[in-house]
């Protein structure tokens, strides 16, 4: 897998930045944990779908709400929804009371 940065230069004869692409091959990133931040905790499940995080994290899918980078995760589609390295995750739990 190949993957793209940009980085940024300032050209020395305008101050318009440069930007240049360099294509980084999935070797180079082997061994870094891709890590998905829940709740505030960086966890190692990069991959798994949130079906597969609820029911490992004991999570009764009908009790909770799920948000990924700012967007409701509707619970039709925890199943398909991929969780990728660096993004965040929110659940809530509904609590009952009076």
């Amino acid at each position: 897998m190949m993957s793209l940065f940009l980085l940024s230069e300032t050209n020395f004869f305008n101050s318009f930045p440069i930007v240049l692409v360099r294509e980084v091959a999935g070797s180079e990133r082997i061994g870094r944990n891709r890590m998905v931040r829940i709740n505030g905790e960086e966890l190692d499940i990069a991959g798994k779908t949130v079906a597969e995080y609820v029911a490992q994290a004991g999570y009764d899918p009908q009790r909770i709400a799920v948000e990924c980078n700012g967007d409701i995760v509707f619970k039709a589609l925890y199943a398909s929804t991929v969780l990728k390295d660096g993004d965040v995750l929110e659940v809530v739990s509904f609590v009952g009371g009076g």
